[in-house]
């Protein structure tokens, strides 16, 4: 057997192309599954999680949160429980 004639007809152009169109087709659609899972776990990320602040006492207006102190202590509460 002619392995060398057999690796030529393998590796033609069109025979390429055709591997190349094949990937793309199985990729393409792969991805985008793939994108759209981690957008469904990030929408569950978010939910009605409290944060409430401990210890310093902070001034609180509509568009910001501050405090007098360099350190704060945060209680997070996730909406899913414990």
């Amino acid at each position: 057997m002619n392995y060398k004639n057999l690796l030529t007809n393998l590796l033609t152009k069109r025979n390429i192309i055709i591997a190349v169109v094949l990937i793309l087709a199985i990729a393409i659609p792969v991805s985008v599954k793939l994108v759209q899972q981690q957008q469904q776990l990030k929408s569950k990320a978010v939910g009605n999680a409290n944060v409430n602040f401990i210890g310093a006492t902070p001034c609180a207006s509509p568009s910001t949160i501050c405090t007098s102190s360099p350190t704060i202590q945060l209680q997070l509460t996730s909406p899913f429980g414990q």
